[in-house]
């Protein structure tokens, strides 16, 4: 499913390391219009989403996976209250045209 504006989403992952899951909800407020196939939320991201599904509230499907903060080797760089996410689209049109084989966005 591509995400829309104002589609209402739900994030999962594991909060700061922890072993429970923990949720946010967010709407998405930005859609990249060039090849990245980014979109962005207002929930903003927690340490331990990254890489976490992101859902359509209204019928589960899977919209995207959470993107990780920029990191120098030192620290992160939180983007603020903004989670930026790769939408599922562009992560399946990639698992067909890398054959299976590991990709980078």
């Amino acid at each position: 499913m591509s995400p829309q504006l104002i589609d209402k989403y739900i994030v999962i992952g594991c909060a700061f390391g922890e072993k429970t899951v923990s949720v946010r909800v967010g709407h998405i407020s930005s859609i990249s219009t060039g090849s990245r196939g980014f979109f962005y939320g207002d929930s903003g991201g927690i340490p331990g989403f990254s890489g976490g599904g992101a859902f359509c509230s209204r019928n589960g499907f899977l919209m995207g996976i959470a993107r990780g903060n920029e990191y120098d080797g030192n620290e992160t760089h939180l983007y603020g209250n903004v989670l930026e996410m790769i939408s599922a689209p562009l992560i399946l049109n990639n698992i067909e045209v890398f054959g299976h084989q590991p990709f980078s966005v």
